[in-house]
């Protein structure tokens, strides 16, 4: 059974080996199957005509000092899809999903909600024997590069999660500073 990796994005390409997905609406879709190994989100998905003013994206860059991408409620955020997995329990099978957006405000508010659920899932497990996620090894060659990809872009199996019982998360974790030579 392949195994499917989604790219929402409504303007950047998506990678080779990616399901491009522009809308919300069409990541439920696929979320939904239970087929996706992972996603990859960005947060501004676009606006309607009405609250674009009309403008292209290149447009509303321009008018707007490049400060924002245009987005608009009736079409939805990312962190809108990543509430609706937290709701319904509808996330990758394998990797967590990751967040390429560059707004921060967004990318850190669906980052958090990723967080809030493998969080959920740790203390869930956590004392209790727990089923493996069916891991890279076992997926077509297609697939294995697709989990490469993941990988790049900073996702995280699923089951490291459970595999790190006990942890504290609010425990800083500081490593020593490395000197430069002079």
């Amino acid at each position: 059974m392949n195994k499917i990796f989604i790219w929402l994005d409504d303007i950047r390409p998506a990678p080779r080996g990616f399901t491009h997905v522009k809308t919300i609406q069409e990541a439920q879709t696929f979320l939904e199957t239970g087929l996706v190994a992972f996603a990859s989100l960005d947060h501004d998905l676009g606006a309607c005509d009405e609250c674009s003013e009309g403008l292209t994206p290149d447009e509303w860059l321009e008018r707007h000092n490049y400060a924002s991408m245009p987005n608009c409620s009736h079409f939805g955020t990312g962190y809108d899809l990543v509430c609706w997995m937290e709701e319904t329990g509808h996330w990758p099978t394998v990797y967590w999903p990751t967040v390429h957006s560059a707004n921060a405000v967004g990318r850190r508010r669906m980052e958090q909600a990723i967080e809030r659920e493998q969080e959920r899932r740790a203390e869930a497990v956590e004392g209790s024997p727990h089923r493996e996620t069916l891991g890279a090894d076992s997926l077509e060659d297609q697939t294995t590069r697709q989990a490469r990809v993941a990988r790049h872009l900073g996702a995280r199996r699923i089951e490291s999660v459970r595999s790190r019982p006990g942890r504290d998360r609010k425990a800083k974790r500081t490593s020593p500073k490395r000197q430069r030579p002079r």
